[in-house]
């Protein structure tokens, strides 16, 4: 599944800022991953969310927008 999320970044020639994948403990049948990206605005977010939800296996895609405090 990751290479199929990866994909997602790779046509679009970014890269994400971080990822990390970890199996489900108790019976492996799932993996959690994070994704985080400060290349893509809200729209393009949204986008790849949605093509991540109509992926074979993905269950759930949660997007946030990461905000900085302001520098006084």
């Amino acid at each position: 599944m990751m290479p199929r999320l990866m994909e997602l970044w790779a046509k679009r020639g970014l890269l994400p800022d971080r990822w990390h994948g970890l199996r489900d403990e108790v019976g492996g049948t799932y993996v959690d991953i994070d994704i985080e990206s400060g290349e893509i605005d809200h729209a393009l977010a949204t986008q790849m969310a949605a093509a991540m939800r109509a992926m074979f296996g993905v269950s759930q895609v949660l997007v946030s927008e990461k905000r900085r405090a302001a520098c006084t």
